[in-house]
């Protein structure tokens, strides 16, 4: 049985969708016939080895590391919430400033402390092969340590595209790094064994711009949540009774979620009995809701952050489910990766200022693309959702369930996997998966 170190900033607890993509590996690997070492940033959100194995997987092991390399006490635990501020988000501009003179990215600081810890456990563990993960570049550059240091192979996944969009470029003084930046993300596609892309189009782009690489560049979309495509998730309904419910998961910023709560106000005003609905909210709440409080009364639900679970709950307890992206965040190449669970809960599906990624992806799903819109734009958009046939909805997404399905993703990461650690060293072109 092959043995993989998963590489990664952010891993289950942690109640951010940075960690969903390597906790859905850790999940799968192990049914798949591989054993999974899991190497992770502590990040205060821990899990004890009987929630890991009821929530993840029995056959994996997590290590969690402290800032001295340490690897954290396996207990339950959380950290303090924290809420959304001016003063938070003044810093996280600041933040992405100071990155950019920092390369990959500005937590290298972090890795390079603990990379000795972290080359001692995947030796004594022997290690067949490292997966590196995350949001952040900074893990592929641990993966390409190990490689050289381990003789290991290395599979770098990229989930969003490094350097092909402002959010990801350095900004202010420090896009006088960019050359660096650009050199060692060529030395990526370069060293590494093979390279996973979550956005086809960033896996396009790189089979362009890398022709002698190009068949080592593999493109994997998120899977489906099977719980949620085997109806195994229970739903949360609204509380009162015949009421429905417009659900958001994830952040959504108060511009937005002004025109989405007067759009529910406008069609409860305009026929209460036909359109009795609730506004539910699942992730990090406001500083101040008062405005929204006003607006709708008790017809506003703040769920606040949960776990994936939980919010998956939600989900299916929604007739209508809103992803909203900002008129910046829409001009990135990221993708809404939330907009598969969305699908897997086979309900009408409105999209605010989708980025080109989730364009591609909705294109032939029940959902309705709609940017900048005005409160009466919005209710249109949502009364047309409501009217929708639940039965239609759900015939209509099957293709792209069956065309990203769990079993499906896990066959083809299975192939990567195999490709790279073949003793043979058959060539291979990961273009066909």
């Amino acid at each position: 049985m092959k043995r993989i170190a998963l590489i990664s900033s952010a891993f289950y607890p942690y109640p951010q969708v940075a960690a969903v993509r390597a906790t859905n590996w850790a999940r799968m690997l192990p049914e798949l016939g591989y054993e999974v070492v899991v190497v992770t940033r502590d990040t205060g959100h821990r899990a004890s080895p009987q929630r890991l194995a009821n929530e993840v997987h029995s056959g994996v092991e997590l290590l969690s590391l402290l800032g001295d390399g340490t690897v954290a006490p396996q207990v339950d635990s959380y950290p303090p919430k924290a809420s959304a501020t001016r003063l938070a988000n003044t810093k996280l501009a600041w933040k992405r400033r100071l990155d950019g003179w920092w390369i990959p990215s500005g937590n290298i600081r972090y890795w390079r402390k603990v990379y000795p810890k972290v080359q001692q456990l995947i030796r004594e563990r022997r290690c067949d092969a490292i997966l590196t993960t995350s949001p952040m570049s900074a893990t592929a550059e641990v993966g390409r340590w190990l490689g050289r240091d381990l003789g290991l192979p290395w599979i770098a996944d990229f989930r969003d595209p490094p350097l092909l969009d402002e959010r990801s470029r350095p900004a202010g003084w420090s896009r006088l790094m960019l050359p660096r930046h650009r050199a060692w993300l060529d030395s990526v596609y370069k060293e590494s064994d093979a390279i996973i892309h979550a956005i086809p189009t960033h896996g396009r782009w790189a089979r362009s711009v890398y022709p002698t690489h190009r068949h080592k560049c593999a493109i994997l979309r998120h899977p489906i949540p099977r719980d949620l495509a085997a109806g195994e998730v229970e739903p949360i309904f609204s509380e009162s009774p015949n009421r429905r419910s417009i659900c958001v998961v994830g952040s959504l910023e108060i511009e937005g979620l002004k025109v989405l709560a007067q759009a529910v106000a406008l069609l409860v005003a305009r026929d209460a009995k036909q359109f009795d609905l609730e506004l539910r909210l699942v992730g990090r709440p406001l500083n101040d809701p008062r405005p929204i409080e006003a607006l709708l009364g008790d017809r506003l639900v703040w769920i606040g952050r949960v776990e994936n679970s939980v919010a998956k709950q939600h989900l299916l307890g929604a007739d209508v489910l809103v992803n909203a992206v900002s008129p910046e965040r829409q001009r990135y190449l990221g993708v809404s990766s939330k907009l598969f669970e969305y699908a897997a809960a086979r309900r009408p599906i409105v999209v605010i200022n989708p980025t080109r990624p989730d364009r591609h992806l909705v294109w032939r799903l029940p959902a309705q693309t709609i940017h900048n819109p005005t409160p009466d734009e919005m209710a249109a958009a949502l009364g047309d959702s409501l009217a929708m046939d639940r039965k239609q909805v759900a015939e209509a997404v099957e293709p792209f369930l069956q065309a990203n399905s769990w079993q499906r993703h896990g066959e083809r990461l299975a192939e990567v996997i195999e490709c790279v650690t073949d003793p043979t060293r058959q060539p291979f072109d990961l273009r066909e998966l």
